[in-house]
């Protein structure tokens, strides 16, 4: 169902795609890490982290939550603990959703419960590890676990509904209880286990050796719990990113298998090797056709390194020289390239820029001590 605010989002960020025509995208000065580093201080805006210096310029859960390890690394704890406590005081009247508006509305995108998003900030609660914001919140919280379990999980199952669909990172694709979605649970219930102080009940479902049970194929995780076996990029690299995979054999594998499926060509990552009429797409998608199906996402190619390092750190080093090359490009941090590499651009939507994934970029370049 679209609302109102999604037809708010929609309209500003077509008005950003007719400036992005006229005027291109913004340019930082410098080298990569200096680009970079300019970006998230643009990303700052004095209450919370946004998104992006660009269309995005709003706080969303689940891109907080996949920056927020890094932004630790680099020093941002204080402005971490900032954006939880801005985004903790309107969730606690709405409850978690996927992102709030400048204005401070939050809604989910599409308009259906966030797994994800949940368990993102659950996942930034734990790293940034502020006692004093866990007491501040935490009857909220733990009502958020128990609608978590409500919401999500079949109780026949134990794994994720196939009777309905959730927003989540391929959120313009329709999926029933996809790998992503139940990684989640799972990434969730570790969190959970760290903080030891919620009730916890998503631990008796085991969701790990579901997860190898439901999805993996001995090459790599199917996209979700339907007959499609096409290789994807989040299927694949969200497991071992959020450390619900572990095992060195299996991360060998599965990297070898988005490798040979062209997933990391001409950089990483793509969701998919090609456009395919079986994903089923909300309509929206109809106006940045593409934008979620063979498009190379520079977060997850982020996230995609991370995982390669664990297993190759000289070949990850060498992915991230990519990256580098293509922000110097640039000169910017961009969202979305289309499948040759270059800047995604429809008739109605024109990629964001400077997104806080930066952080990711350069707390990988301060892991792998990248020159």
């Amino acid at each position: 169902m679209v609302t109102l605010t999604h037809i708010s989002e929609g309209l500003r960020m077509f008005k950003r795609r007719r400036r992005i025509e006229k005027e291109g995208f913004p340019k930082y000065k410098g080298n990569a890490e200096q680009i970079c580093t300019r970006i998230i201080e643009r990303c700052w805006n004095g209450k919370y982290f946004q998104t992006s210096a660009g269309h995005f310029n709003e706080f969303y859960a689940r891109d907080f939550g996949w920056c927020t390890r890094y932004l630790l690394e680099l020093g941002q704890k204080e402005q971490v603990k900032q954006t939880l406590n801005y985004a903790l005081d309107k969730y606690s009247k709405t409850g978690i959703k996927t992102a709030i508006t400048p204005e401070g509305k939050p809604f989910n995108f599409p308009n259906y419960y966030c797994i994800d998003g949940v368990a993102y900030i659950f996942h930034a609660i734990r790293a940034v590890n502020d006692k004093e914001l866990i007491e501040k919140y935490q009857p909220f919280l733990q009502e958020e676990i128990y609608k978590l379990e409500k919401e999500a999980i079949d109780q026949k199952t134990g794994m994720v509904k196939k009777n309905r669909y959730f927003s989540s990172m391929k959120d313009c694709s329709l999926r029933q209880s996809s790998c992503y979605d139940n990684t989640m649970i799972a990434f969730m219930d570790n969190e959970l286990r760290k903080l030891k102080v919620f009730d916890n009940p998503l631990k008796k479902l085991n969701m790990k050796k579901r997860l190898k049970e439901e999805f993996w194929t001995g090459t790599y995780f199917k996209n979700d719990s339907g007959k499609d076996d096409t290789v994807t990029g989040d299927s694949n690299i969200i497991p071992v990113w959020t450390g619900v995979i572990k095992d060195k054999s299996m991360i060998k594998t599965l990297i070898a298998t988005v490798e040979k499926e062209g997933l990391t060509r001409p950089f990483p990552l793509k969701y998919t090797h090609k456009a395919s009429k079986e994903h089923k797409m909300i309509i929206v998608e109809k106006l940045a056709r593409n934008w979620e199906q063979d498009s190379i996402w520079a977060m997850m190619g982020m996230m995609f390194i991370d995982a390669v390092s664990i297993v190759d750190k000289n070949k990850a080093k060498r992915y991230l020289k990519q990256y580098e090359k293509v922000i110097e490009k640039h000169k910017n941090f961009l969202e979305v390239f289309n499948r040759e590499g270059k800047p995604f651009k429809t008739r109605w939507y024109a990629c964001d820029d400077s997104m806080l994934w930066a952080s990711m970029y350069l707390g990988l370049r301060k892991k792998l001590k990248q020159n």
